[in-house]
């Protein structure tokens, strides 16, 4: 499991991916989850920081 915790403008929230896999496919849409001007402040991967 992958998480990823952000802040968009003044929001924090948080996405979780069940497999790595499926955050590297999305990243590559023509809008993908997490553009360049959000602040990526937490990633946790398989339960480890």
């Amino acid at each position: 499991m992958l998480v990823i915790k952000y802040v968009n403008g003044q929001n924090s929230a948080e996405k979780i991916y069940q497999k790595a896999a499926e955050f590297v496919a999305n990243q590559q849409l023509e809008v993908p989850d997490f553009e360049d001007y959000v602040q990526i402040t937490e990633v946790t991967l398989g339960g480890v920081f």
